[in-house]
């Protein structure tokens, strides 16, 4: 289990790193306005200053994930990771979007939804469901990081930086 342990911890890495990476708007986006009364501009910077925490919660797990060993350890760093997103989606559902982006963020929501879900069932990791939980969590990562792109684009954002 040590293996899924890490490994987890690294897929839970790189999918907060494909929503959260700060990245700058091009100078055509840049000036772009959206009907909604938000500009593209102004909205990516809302979107880059919502994942902030997110980012910092990243940092902190990935430390915390290399030193679990159990379920409940794995759990535990989690749990500020998970309180950071549920927080994000909380605040990207309640603030206004540019018509250009307001259902790809309703889509990444419910993506990092699913996610949460699988993070949330870190807890009860052992060696009978762990391949189940890995494979989900991979899935929804991957669910995740598509729909995070999608909005990064709608907003003028590019693609996060790999790695």
């Amino acid at each position: 289990m040590n293996r899924l342990l890490v490994a987890t911890g690294v897929s839970i890495a790189l999918a907060v790193a494909l929503i959260a990476s700060p990245a700058g708007a091009t100078k055509h986006q840049r000036h772009k306005k959206a009907p909604a009364g938000i500009s593209v501009s102004a909205a990516g910077k809302q979107y880059l200053a919502d994942v902030a925490p997110v980012n910092a919660a990243t940092d902190t797990a990935k430390s915390a994930f290399d030193a679990a060993t159990t379920a409940p350890q794995l759990a535990a760093a989690a749990a500020p990771l998970v309180a950071s997103i549920e927080t994000l989606n909380s605040t990207m559902l309640r603030q206004q979007w540019p018509s250009v982006a307001k259902a790809d963020v309703k889509s990444l929501v419910i993506a990092a939804g699913a996610e949460l879900g699988d993070l949330n069932s870190l807890a009860t990791i052992n060696d009978s469901n762990a391949s189940t939980i890995e494979t989900n969590l991979s899935k929804d990562i991957a669910a995740t990081g598509t729909a995070a792109n999608i909005v990064r684009a709608d907003l003028g954002l590019p693609a996060p930086a790999a790695g």
